[in-house]
C-alpha cells in the first residue's frame, strides 16, 4: 500500500503513476487492484466492501471523534502556510485558482496628495542654526513688513529659501575694535626750587 501511494505522489510528473502515455491503465494493472474487475466497476455491479449502518444523512458515527469534536471551519483555508510546511509542496505543478486570480488582478495605485507648505518660517524645515554669521562691508537690504507680520526683502514676495531663514532678529553688531591707548609724552625731570617766604612785619615806633 505504501509503495502504491508513494508512486501516486511523485513530484516528478514523468515518474508519477498514471501520468504516462498509458494514462490510468498503469493504475488499473497495479497489483493493489488485482482483485478488481474494472468492467463491473464501470457498470456499477460491484458491492462496496464496507456498508456502514447510518441513522441519517448527517450521521458521523463512522468518523473519528478526534475530528468531530473540533470546531468546523470553512474550507479551503486561504491562510498562508509557514515555510517549513510549504516545503512539502515544492515541485508540484498544481496552483490554486485563488492564487492565479490574485496575479491577474489589476493593481490600483492611489495618487499621493501634494505636500502643503505652511507660512511658518521653520516648519516643515529643519531648525535654523544659531551660529553667528560673518558680517561684510555692505548694509543689509531693507525689510518691508507685509500684512500678517511677515517680512519681505526689498518689497518682493518671500521665497521658499527666505522662509528657511530666521528673519525675526536684526543684523548682528560689528565686533568692537580693540582700544588703543596713546603713550603720553615724557615729562622733564622735576627741578627743586626755593620757596619765597614773606618777611615778618616790623614793629611800629
Amino acid at each position: 500500500m505504501s509503495a502504491f501511494s508513494s508512486r501516486l505522489l511523485r513530484r516528478n510528473v514523468l515518474q508519477r503513476l498514471g501520468s504516462g502515455p498509458r494514462d490510468a491503465q498503469d493504475i488499473k494493472v497495479h497489483p493493489f487492484f488485482r482483485h478488481v474487475n474494472w468492467e463491473d466497476v464501470l457498470a456499477r455491479r460491484v458491492d462496496p466492501p464496507i456498508k456502514p449502518q447510518l441513522l441519517s444523512d448527517e450521521d458521523v458515527s463512522q468518523f473519528d471523534t478526534k475530528f468531530t469534536k473540533q470546531t468546523p471551519i470553512d474550507s479551503p483555508d486561504d491562510g498562508m502556510l509557514s515555510d517549513s510546511v510549504n516545503q512539502v509542496f515544492v515541485g508540484f505543478t498544481y496552483v490554486a485558482p485563488s492564487v492565479l486570480e490574485e496575479l491577474h488582478r489589476p493593481m490600483v495605485i492611489k495618487a499621493r496628495s501634494p505636500r502643503k507648505i505652511t507660512n511658518s518660517p521653520r516648519a516643515p524645515f529643519s531648525p535654523v542654526s544659531k551660529r553667528p554669521q560673518p558680517q561684510f562691508g555692505f548694509s543689509p537690504s531693507p525689510l518691508v513688513t507685509c500684512s500678517g507680520g511677515s517680512r519681505t526683502n526689498g518689497g518682493l514676495p518671500p521665497s521658499p529659501l527666505d522662509e528657511q531663514m530666521d528673519t525675526t532678529s536684526g543684523p548682528l553688531p560689528l565686533p568692537a575694535a580693540p582700544a588703543v591707548v596713546a603713550a603720553a609724552p615724557p615729562r622733564s625731570p622735576a627741578i627743586p626750587t626755593r620757596s619765597k617766604v614773606a618777611p615778618p612785619p616790623r614793629p611800629k615806633p
